[in-house]
């Protein structure tokens, strides 16, 4: 559907935002980048890029836009980052979405895919530190010693996957830190890590 011109111009003030910081603006912030009084009318061309199919938006989310395409040339993804996941919710649920981010194709070569916050030390000898986003392929098969999300107990954890004789290893990457056991039952993989994003 066709746009009008401040519509393309808070358009391409989301792009610009999401390629240089790899995340949405907040609502307030597209308000001040144009300098509206008030929230209400940024929200009223952002409502308008919705309902014409340009941007998506996770309700309940201070950053919950999200592109409905990708940047260009399909050479970007839009993943959501989930946090901690509340009991018996799926980890993709709306509430569990704190933000939407933009990555490279090229660095992960995914058709879908999910950003988890990291939570604790467990696995810094990978390399993997507290507040990193680890990136997800859901739907694939893990071999020993991959790095995967797991969900235990409704929490999802980062380890190293290990499976003998139908017990589920999951192994820290830290030297005071012991693997944990669980039957195979109690576990699932919600998916491989196949990289991270780290903000300063």
């Amino acid at each position: 559907m066709k746009l009008t011109k401040a519509q393309k111009r808070v358009l391409d003030f989301i792009l610009q935002h999401i390629r240089e910081r790899g995340y949405p603006p907040t609502v307030r912030e597209v308000a001040r980048a144009f300098g509206y009084r008030s929230p209400l009318s940024a929200k009223q061309h952002i409502d308008a890029l919705v309902r014409k199919g340009y941007l998506r938006r996770a309700s309940g989310v201070s950053r919950g836009l999200s592109l409905a395409m990708p940047l260009s040339n399909a050479s970007s993804l839009s993943l959501p980052v989930v946090g901690t996941i509340r009991a018996g919710s799926p980890i993709l649920a709306t509430e569990n979405i704190e933000e939407y981010i933009t990555v490279s194709r090229e660095l992960f070569p995914l058709e879908e895919g999910f950003g988890l916050r990291v939570v604790g030390d467990s696995m810094k000898d990978a390399g993997i530190l507290e507040g990193d986003i680890v990136i997800v392929r859901p739907g694939v098969e893990p071999t020993q010693g991959d790095i995967v999300v797991a969900l235990v107990e409704d929490e999802a954890t980062v380890k190293r996957l290990f499976i003998e004789d139908g017990t589920v290893i999951l192994k820290p990457e830290h030297p005071d830190m012991r693997p944990m056991r669980f039957k195979a039952a109690d576990v699932k993989i919600l998916g491989k890590v196949v990289g991270l994003i780290r903000r300063f």
